[in-house]
């Protein structure tokens, strides 16, 4: 066991990093826990993968990859798609709410100038 952490520490070590950086953040609110859990949840797999490659190798060939190096990139690339979409969910909604927000604003800046004018109560 001690063969395979010395292997493969230094990806590990890069993610810990990572993640403390990301803890690091949210901590001053420069992020938020939601939007961060499933980009620390893919660092806890890619170093999970990294500490037991045996494992790696096991699925790598059930899920049909020759080579065990392919299946990890696979998996990398599978996961930063899965956060990206989240990431375009998330744009797509905050956008939505600030065109809501503007068309509101304009309502009431338009009753707003009607009062002016007339001098009318609503």
């Amino acid at each position: 066991m001690d063969s395979l952490i010395g292997r493969y520490w230094p990806f590990v070590a890069i993610c810990a990093a990572a993640a403390l950086f990301i803890v690091r953040l949210i901590i001053k609110e420069q992020l938020t826990l939601q939007r961060s859990l499933s980009y620390l949840l893919l660092l806890a797999l890619l170093g999970a993968a990294a500490l037991f490659p045996n494992v790696d190798a096991w699925l790598a060939t059930r899920m049909g990859f020759d080579l065990v190096s392919n299946w990890f990139f696979a998996l990398s690339i599978g996961g930063l798609s899965l956060l990206h979409l989240s990431s375009l969910v998330s744009l797509s909604r905050a956008e939505l709410r600030t065109i809501e927000l503007t068309q509101q604003l304009g309502i009431l800046q338009e009753r707003v100038d009607r009062l002016g004018t007339h001098g009318e109560r609503p």
